[in-house]
């Protein structure tokens, strides 16, 4: 009795500080409507959470735990559907799930004006390599000198990045060439880099757990999504979202021409065939240990 009220009267807090915490949740403040739905909140765990768990099994595997924070919103989400029912006055308004589950990012992204951007052109393809290892291809900038030396190399200073986490998602710039002149002449500069000035000295990107890659590019956005189809496969999607003004017929070659230096030069022949290399070389089992992290700027040792 007494670890059921110790948990009940956590629930109560945890819920009471997500009010607090979260924009988008409205709770009438009486002790009343909490109490009760902190005892909600704990049968709906109780009740569904194994079942979720066990049919969630594969992805909570795959993303070592994280899949656990999808699972947490949603029965918060139900537990105010319930209590609404009887009249305990908790609503969630639609935007909460991504307030929630985007965090930091929820007020990053739409500084890069995704609402107003226009389809161009989508690609997908399987290819034989585990997903993980074209995202991990996102995490860092080292390679680019190496693996991209002969297409956007040339474009990017070397090394000098930057990187944020937003609980399981990760933000980053890169910094492109013309950043290192800018640096020296706005040293003591306290103005702001309009958006597109911005996207002229640095390239912003973000890995969206799980899946979700977003690659900021100065003109245009390069949307990723990868799905794991099999251990050693997976289905690869990029679509490209051009700026409104620049969405009309006179446009159209230079998206092509853009759609495929990007697509075919720089994803598929480099980044997705080293991906395919690796996913090989790992099969022969030749390698029994595999050394990694020794290149990043933050590893201590």
């Amino acid at each position: 009795m007494t670890k059921f009220i110790l948990r009940w009267v956590i629930n109560a807090i945890a819920l009471y500080l997500a009010v607090l915490i979260l924009p988008g949740i409205d709770l009438r403040s009486d002790l009343v409507s909490i109490l009760w739905l902190a005892l909600i909140f704990g049968l709906v765990n109780a009740l569904f959470r194994p079942l979720i768990q066990l049919l969630t099994c594969p992805l909570i595997i795959l993303t070592l735990g994280l899949f656990t924070l999808v699972i947490n919103t949603f029965l918060f989400w139900l537990t105010s559907v319930i209590g609404q029912s009887f009249g305990f006055g908790l609503t969630i308004s639609d935007p909460i799930w991504w307030n929630a589950f985007l965090g930091g990012l929820d007020d990053e992204l739409p500084y890069y004006e995704i609402a107003s951007l226009k389809h161009f052109r989508t690609v997908e393809a399987e290819y034989p390599a585990n997903w993980k290892l074209i995202v991990d291809a996102f995490l860092e900038a080292y390679h680019i000198r190496v693996l991209h030396k002969d297409t956007i190399y040339p474009f990017f200073a070397d090394g000098i990045t930057a990187g944020e986490r937003f609980g399981p998602h990760i933000s980053s710039l890169v910094a492109r060439r013309a950043a290192q002149d800018w640096a020296t002449q706005s040293a003591h500069s306290d103005e702001d880099v309009p958006l597109e000035a911005l996207r002229q000295l640095v390239t912003p990107s973000q890995v969206i757990f799980p899946n979700t890659i977003t690659i900021f590019h100065p003109d245009y956005l390069s949307l990723i999504t990868l799905y794991p189809s099999g251990p050693e496969t997976l289905r690869w999607t990029h679509r490209m979202l051009i700026p409104p003004d620049k969405a009309t017929p006179d446009w159209a070659p230079h998206w092509e021409k853009t759609f495929k230096l990007i697509d075919q030069g720089v994803f598929q022949k480099e980044d997705i065939r080293c991906a395919i290399g690796i996913q090989q070389g790992l099969k022969t089992g030749a390698n029994t240990h595999i050394t990694v992290g020794r290149m990043e700027q933050g590893d201590p040792s």
